[in-house]
């Protein structure tokens, strides 16, 4: 953002225009941005004095905030590797200097106490001021990023004095909603749709007028202006006749830093769904935090929309929420009146019972089954190779998982993979041939089967046994059970050994 000093506006029929630059000023905006460049190296009030040589009455207002920009995007380095406080306190312990000749003996004195020479001492004095430091580095490269970083600063700055600001943006909605909480501000949804406008205010405008909230409104411009579309209208006094004046102004029609078109994801889930989404069905639209739903007198904003003609679906995960959190998700949901698929994790589930439900990985098959049955395209041949695509995927990790465990408990197994116990043993039952015994709902190698029956016979590493998976099943299974005899201590005995302590 500039300073006030240096904003530059018109004031026309009640309608304020901030005076934009545009491509026909990349001139003048190279010709600053190349009087930093010549000063790599040199001190900043180098620069700032060749920059003095271009003003004139007319032009300075620009110039001045050209370099302000340029300024705020420097890397800079100290000129001295004292420490000019300390040199100062040194040289203004000695008292009051009245000739020559004793500013002479008390630098002298400075350049003996901190082992420097005089014309370093001379040098660190003030080295801490900012025009005293060295330009190291430019972080601008081109007059046109400088020109639209100009633009950006002069519509915040043409903001500060803002009483209400109301806005719609194509995109970038969660960061801009996340940044008027944390900012302290009040907004309200129009009464039609969310494209009329979100207005925002601050908790004193309840009460009278006020512009003190027009600085934040200005932290969201960045947000807003980076989305593909969007409009902002604000309402703004005069400070000097008290008058209000209204700013408008929509995408497309001034030159703003260029966004991102990168996708940016909150958590790796979200990542793992988009992803996966879109290799299943390339021919629906997967829309990132897709626009803001009203919801009540609130803002609902769901991760995703999936979109195919005239049909759409939204998307929202329940991440690492608190249960309360949730409830009040819930209600927004509820009051958005849309088809939504809400996915969450295990302990979440009786809070909101309609969320499918996970443990540690995605339920992708079951996602991708009610996608489908949402487009009503079950049937077609893309939806079946998604399908088959997705069950293979699953079927792969399953039979893994089941090769490489001696003990494995299938409902923990048909859970992360979003699938019945029974899917998962009618899948695998070729494959294990005799290689594994089914043990209610526990599946064992043969070969650890007789690994535990040898040790058990034989009485030899007993104990460790206790501390395997799924034990307790096994040693019934084999006809033994486990006497617990404290919290800590236990044995195994035979069942009719067991049947006579009972006794």
């Amino acid at each position: 953002m500039l300073p006030k000093e240096f904003l530059e506006v018109r004031k026309y029929r009640g309608k304020i225009f901030p005076k934009f630059l545009t491509l026909n000023d990349l001139e003048i905006a190279e010709e600053v941005l190349n009087i930093y460049k010549k000063s790599l190296g040199d001190k900043l009030k180098v620069a700032r004095r060749e920059l003095r040589r271009l003003e004139t009455s007319k032009n300075y207002k620009r110039l001045r905030g050209l370099a302000r920009i340029i300024e705020n995007n420097i890397h800079y380095k100290s000129s001295t590797s004292l420490i000019p406080y300390e040199v100062r306190k040194f040289l203004f312990s000695k008292g009051f200097v009245t000739t020559k000749g004793d500013r002479q003996r008390i630098i002298q004195e400075a350049s003996e106490k901190f082992g420097s020479t005089i014309e370093e001492i001379e040098n660190s004095i003030f080295a801490d001021l900012e025009e005293e430091s060295l330009i190291e580095e430019i972080g601008l490269r081109t007059p046109e990023e400088l020109l639209r970083r100009y633009n950006l600063s002069l519509l915040q700055t043409s903001l500060f004095n803002s009483l209400r600001m109301s806005f719609w943006s194509e995109s970038e909605h969660k960061r801009i909603f996340w940044a008027i909480k944390r900012l302290g501000l009040m907004y309200e949804i129009g009464e039609g749709e969310v494209k009329d406008g979100i207005t925002l205010t601050g908790p004193a405008s309840i009460l009278k007028q006020t512009r003190k909230y027009g600085t934040s409104f200005a932290k969201l411009v960045p947000l807003i202006v980076s989305s593909p579309e969007w409009w902002i209208k604000a309402e703004i006094v005069d400070e000097y006749s008290g008058k209000i004046y209204r700013l408008e102004i929509l995408s497309g029609t001034t030159l703003f830093p260029e966004r991102s078109e990168a996708i940016e994801f909150d958590s790796s889930l979200e990542e793992e769904l988009y992803t996966r989404l879109k290799a299943s069905r390339p021919d629906i639209e997967i829309q990132r935090e897709p626009r803001v739903i009203k919801s009540g007198g609130y803002a609902f904003i769901p991760d995703f929309r999936l979109k195919k003609g005239s049909k759409e679906v939204y998307i929202e995960i329940a991440g690492f929420w608190t249960e309360d959190y949730l409830k009040k998700k819930v209600e927004k949901v509820k009051k958005a009146n849309v088809p939504l698929i809400v996915i969450g994790r295990e302990e979440l589930a009786e809070a909101a019972p309609f969320i499918i439900s996970f443990e540690r990985k995605l339920p992708y098959i079951k996602i991708l089954k009610l996608v489908n049955s949402y487009f009503e395209e079950v049937e077609s041949v893309s939806v079946k190779m998604a399908l088959e695509e997705a069950q293979e995927e699953v079927q792969e990790k399953v039979q893994e998982e089941v090769q490489k465990a001696k003990a494995l408990n299938l409902v923990n197994l048909a859970k992360k993979y979003g699938v019945d116990v029974t899917e998962i043993l009618e899948k695998i039952r070729e494959s294990i041939g005799n290689s594994k015994i089914l043990v209610e709902n526990w599946l064992f190698d043969k070969g650890y089967v007789e690994e535990v029956r040898k040790k058990l016979d034989e009485g030899s590493d007993v104990e460790t046994l206790l501390e395997e998976d799924g034990i307790d099943v096994l040693l019934e299974f084999l006809g033994y059970k486990i006497i617990w005899e404290g919290i800590t201590a236990a044995r195994i005995v035979k069942k009719l050994d067991f049947e006579e302590i009972k006794k």
